[in-house]
């Protein structure tokens, strides 16, 4: 390493100069990652108009920030709507022939908060409002919020147990519903659970279950226990009690609590998503000025809202963008009906009309469709679920909303966070659900490695602003698993996003079901079905239906000897848990799909369920996989397995240590593959690390013969199932048993890895290295991780062929740490099997126990410092070991590491003398027959060799003598059947070193780890040129700045051709190759070798005197000298390229 990072200095570098952004660039981790990119400088203005459109080639975008957030509560904006259109006409319910304008809306909802009040109720109590849209429904959202009570939406549809989970979970203190509606008995409903509300004063409930409920309030029929509705509004209409809500009004707060929405992901229990003030009034605003309901004449503005109030898009698209802009918001029925909606639409003269995909496929599908006046429409709204590109053409062509736009969001994020605007093509809107908000951060982050996702690139989104819930009601647990400290919601949606901010969600990293709008939690119905007495196991997915979206599947495994049906098992739901949660499709199986690790996979499960179901899209195909095994008469039964070729297995000698042991046996049990085997479709078995057996010699690169593989163990189980499923996923979208196509040369890299830290500074080092005081290794290898993940994003390499952990004294590393680098870059790209990972090594810090522990880490080759055999030598270098601790340690690795080790040796020391030296190498071959590197001592300024001989303590090293050494060593060598190819590395039976021929070759290379150099082409920024990288030098400075930007990359410097070719020369002089004609044409392919050098005088020279060959071969040294003579000869020929 000394002597290549002293030849890489021919290149010239200078500071780069990455773009400044601005001032607003400092908000985010995504703007501060562009611009690391080099992003040009942006204006504020520029800034402005640009605000939706991603930067840096990322996936990152800021919606505008010009129009101003609401630091109002609902109560003051439906206060100033009210005053600014008294008499416009504000709600209209047809089903209960209601019609009241702002006026009279803001008066009755007063009478109503006051009332609520009057009742016992206080700031901060949460109420439950259960039931089908309804005036009450809207009168209780915005009477809640005039008093500063937390409005709990309950899903209609719930039952006993349900309601029991919502009602317990917020800490209900009030209950408001109809007496019944259709089959759906709500008092009886509640009854279940509290079945002292028969008995009950009105408002004073105590019930055993429900200890926080004391009122029960019916909406329109008097019953045992309960409140009238109307009797709370008339309570209220006292000017006692107004002044009572005049005075609570003064302590309310825009960030203060308004809502309660239950969601939840995978985890099945539903959580209470908690939304202020500032989150609803804020997001209605922003839904209504994208509308562009602010260029709309009063008549224009009329919403048809045939969606559920419970759900967002009715509350907050509904109801408050209603209040915001002063549109007239129209409930065509109680629950969605589409004859009613058209109705709606053609009596009331309707202009936008909402609905889910569903909804608007019901309205689309009536028979009498074309019997109604939909002419007035001109826009709406579709969200809830994906809505197919044909469906979205069909509502604008036929219900003639050309302004019609798709709204994107969830109920954490109030809801919508991404919108199209009106004037947006067709295809657009087809095609993606539109372009950030106004004053929200959205970025999609790369889930295999943790940063942003390059434009185009499926990643998970993140969300970031305003909108952001105040948090999951007492969970603060859940809430920290969605929200970070850097306030990022993980929406766990799976989305695209290109070069004009368009957002496509692609898919969910859940397993949640959307059947017509609903959410549906497969592990909430998998805990309810294990309740019937006959099931066993049950996995329920979601599966295509061309008018809900999705259906419910339960895929069942019944007990041994149990027999039912599918109507047996959807009678057992009814009258248990909601209608839309009952399962359409019930399928009896033998056993599901399982990953290596024994976890079930639902995405093969549904697949299998939609190919046995005959559920597959016209025009659609899925990949041919085995059924699962189906009971009865539904299919013969088929085990779903995998063949894989290793497994791992933990020593059960390592006492504590990182250790693992590889079974090889062909004829042992059935393997789980290592990170790196699993990317080969061609390995049969993995086999120890060595070199390879037989009568044929090892290929140049000295790697181990196709078909074997190189084994690596991860150091946690969870991390090696993560590598699997990457490996597998890659597997299946190059297709199954074909092989990989060969990447391009700016597609592969060699990676360093750079350990600051030794136990001691020698004499003579002047390398990055620190001595370790206080260092948590946990922070610095997660950093280590981050930027090699981050530099492997940016440069766009697809294969990395050789890792090298150099120092500093890597081996003072814990084998945990070199695991985890190993293990991130085998998800991040294509780590082969055979690929060669160095670890120097000290022999004080490597003993045998701790090699073998490198080695099950994914170490297969060592690189031990002995530098020499003479212990006066070594205390003179300032060594920590012996002679003795050098030959010991070098046959623990020759053991654990066959043909695989290299030592280096040092020459030219002060006081050194030829014989001497020549017997410690003739005794080092003694013990190493794999791999010598000789380097000659170079005096560097600021070592304490350096000082001792400046000040005469200590001779000055004779460089004649060196480079008698040098010959000599050569010679010997020879003799011993090495093969030199390269001025100081020797190697025999092919066991050269893969990595630094990579640098010798000026291939791509990746350095991370404080003061790493790198060389490659920054793909991931849109570059074509290849940079030098260097990276911060201090390794505090360095983590803060990884953990700051995702890498600590110092200085940015382009390289141009002639600064390229230099190092082309530089280091293919270095080699017994040298530059050959194919390789040089690589670089230069306008130019040939003998266009450059054939007609050079110093070249002419330097062949005459025997010491360059050109021939039709290439450029080539004939005779290598030690490195300052080497240096000379590298320069004249510098100075001809540079003529040329």
């Amino acid at each position: 390493m000394a002597v290549c990072i002293r030849m890489l200095r021919f290149a010239r570098l200078s500071a780069g100069s990455p773009g400044v952004l601005g001032a607003r660039a400092v908000l985010s981790p995504g703007w501060l990652e562009a611009r690391l990119q080099g992003v040009r400088p942006l204006s504020s203005k520029e800034v402005e108009r640009t605000a939706t459109l991603p930067i840096g080639g990322l996936s990152y975008v800021q919606g505008c920030t010009k129009l101003r957030l609401i630091n109002k509560t609902v109560g003051r904006c439906l206060d100033a709507t009210a005053q600014k259109f008294p008499d416009r006409e504000a709600l209209v319910i047809l089903h209960e022939n209601v019609r009241l304008t702002f006026a009279q809306l803001k008066e009755e909802v007063d009478k109503a908060a006051s009332g609520l009040l009057s009742i016992g109720l206080c700031k901060g109590d949460r109420l439950g409002m259960w039931g089908p849209n309804s005036y009450a429904w809207v009168l209780m959202q915005l009477a809640t919020a005039q008093a500063g009570i937390i409005l709990v939406s309950v899903n209609p549809a719930y039952q006993a147990t349900e309601l029991e989970y919502a009602l317990k979970k917020v800490g209900c203190k009030a209950l408001v519903f109809p007496e019944q509606f259709k089959t759906q008995q709500y008092y009886n409903i509640l009854k279940q659970i509290c079945p002292e509300v028969e008995k009950a004063q009105p408002g004073a409930l105590k019930s055993q279950r429900l200890p926080e409920l004391t009122t029960v309030i019916s909406v329109d029929t008097p019953l045992p226990g309960t409140l009238l509705l109307d009797d709370v509004v008339a309570a209220g209409s006292t000017e006692q009690h107004l002044a009572q809500l005049r005075y609570t009004q003064q302590f309310l707060s825009c960030h203060d609590a308004i809502n309660i929405q239950f969601t939840s992901g995978t985890t099945g229990r539903p959580k209470g998503a908690t939304l202020s003030h500032y989150n609803i009034v804020n997001n209605s605003n922003m839904i209504g000025e994208r509308l562009k309901l602010h260029l709309k004449t009063p008549e224009q503005l009329r919403i048809i809202l045939p969606t559920p109030l419970y759900h967002c898009l009715g509350s907050v698209g509904g109801t408050m963008v209603s209040m915001m802009h002063g549109v007239t918001l129209i409930l065509s029925s109680p629950i969605f009906d589409g004859k009613k909606a058209l109705e709606a639409v053609s009596r009331e003269r309707g202009i936008f009309l909402y609905g889910t995909p569903t909804m608007f496929v019901d309205i689309l599908n009536q028979p009498d469709f074309f019997n109604y006046d939909v002419s007035t429409l001109c826009g709406g709204v579709i969200a809830g679920s994906p809505a197919p590109p044909e469906l979205i053409r069909a509502i604008i062509n036929k219900l003639n909303m050309k302004e019609m736009v798709v709204a994107y969001g969830t109920t954490e994020n109030s809801p919508v966070t991404f919108m199209n605007f009106p004037e947006d093509t067709v295809e657009q809107k087809a095609e993606s659900v539109g372009r950030i908000v106004p004053h929200t951060e959205a970025q999609i982050m790369n889930m295999e490695t943790g940063k942003l996702a390059e434009l185009n690139t499926p990643g998970e989104l993140w969300i970031r602003g305003y909108c952001v819930m105040l948090g999951y009601w007492n969970e603060p647990q859940k809430t920290k698993e969605v929200i970070g400290q850097d306030k990022w919601y993980r929406t766990g949606d799976i989305a695209m996003m290109d070069e004009q901010g368009f957002c496509k969600i692609v898919g969910r990293s859940t397993d949640m079901i959307i059947r017509g709008g609903e959410n549906i939690y497969p592990a909430e119905l998998e805990d309810f079905f294990h309740t019937h007495p006959q099931v066993q196991e049950v996995q329920v997915v979601g599966v295509k239906d061309e008018r809900m979206g999705e259906e419910v599947c339960a895929c069942i495994r019944l007990k041994k000897g149990e027999e039912t049906t599918p109507e047996e098992i959807k009678a057992f739901c009814k009258g248990k848990i909601s209608h839309f949660k009952i399962p359409r499709y019930v399928v009896f199986v033998t056993n599901y799909p399982l990953t290596i690790s024994g976890k079930i996979q639902k995405y093969k499960l549904r697949e299998q369920m939609e190919r046995h179901l005959n559920l597959v899209p016209k025009g659609g195909q899925l990949a041919a996989q085995p059924s699962p095994g189906l009971q009865g008469n539904q299919g013969q039964a088929a085990a779903v397995s995998a063949s894989v070729p290793g497994r791992w297995r933990r020593s059960p000698e390592a006492s504590g240590s990182f250790r693992a042991s590889l079974d090889v046996a062909l004829g042992h049990a059935a393997p789980l593959p290592s990170a790196r085997a699993a990317h080969r479709s061609d390995c049969a078995h993995a086999v120890p690390c060595g070199r390879v057996s037989g009568s044929d010699p090892a290929p140049l690169t000295g790697r181990p013969a196709a078909g074997r593989a190189m084994a690596l163990p991860g150091f946690r189980a969870r991390a090696w199932a993560a590598a699997a499923k990457v490996a597998q996923r890659r597997r299946r979208a190059e297709g199954a048993g074909r092989s990989r196509s060969p990447e391009p040369g700016n597609q592969r890299a060699a990676l360093y890895v750079h350990w600051p830290y030794c136990e001691k500074r020698c004499s003579y080092c002047n390398f990055n290295k620190y001595i370790p005081r206080g260092v948590e290794e946990a922070a610095l290898r997660s950093c280590l991780v981050t930027e090699a993940q981050t530099l492997l994003r940016l440069s766009g390499v697809r294969r990395v062929e050789s890792v090298f952990f150099g120092g500093g004294t890597p081996s003072l590393a814990s084998p945990h740490t070199v695991a985890a680098i190993l293990e991130a870059v085998a998800q991040a790209t294509h780590l082969p099997a055979d690929c060669e990972v160095t670890l120097e090594a000290n022999p004080t810090s490597a003993p045998g126990s701790r090699l073998s522990a490198f080695g099950a880490a994914g170490v297969n080759r060592l690189s031990i410092g002995l530098q020499s055999l003479d212990d006066t030598e070594l205390q003179l270098l300032g060594r920590t070991h012996s002679a003795r601790d050098a030959l010991q340690t070098l046959a623990e690795a020759r053991r654990l590491f066959p043909g695989r080790v290299s030592v280096d040796l040092m020459l030219g020391l002060p006081t050194q003398q030829v014989g001497p030296w020549l017997r410690q190498l003739k005794e080092l071959l003694r013990h190493c027959d794999d791999h010598v590197s000789l380097y000659q001592l170079s005096l560097e300024r600021g070592t304490t060799l350096f000082t001792q001989v400046q000040q005469g303590v200590l001779p000055a090293p004779d460089p004649e003598l060196a480079a008698e050494m040098y010959q000599e060593g050569r010679a010997v060598l020879g003799q011993a059947g090495f093969r030199q190819y390269e001025v100081s590395n020797f190697a025999r039976n092919g066991a050269l070193s893969t990595h630094n021929w990579t640098y010798w070759q000026c291939g791509q290379y990746l350095g991370i780890g404080p003061g790493a150099h790198g060389r490659f082409v920054p793909q991931g920024a849109g570059g074509q040129v290849r940079e030098a990288r260097i990276q911060t030098l201090e390794p505090d400075i360095w983590m803060k700045e990884v953990m700051l930007y995702g890498h600590g990359t110092r200085k940015r410097t382009p390289l141009g051709k002639l600064e390229l070719l230099e190092e082309v020369l530089a280091m293919g002089l270095r080699t017994d190759v040298g530059i050959t004609h194919q390789h040089w044409q690589q670089f230069e392919p306008q130019l040939t070798l003998w266009d450059v050098f054939g007609a050079s005088k110093e070249v002419d020279t330097l062949l005459e005197q025997g010491l360059l060959r050109l021939d039709h071969r290439g450029l080539a040294a004939e005779s290598p000298l030690p490195c300052a003579r080497r240096m000379t000869r590298c320069c004249c020929i510098r100075g001809t390229l540079c003529q040329a």
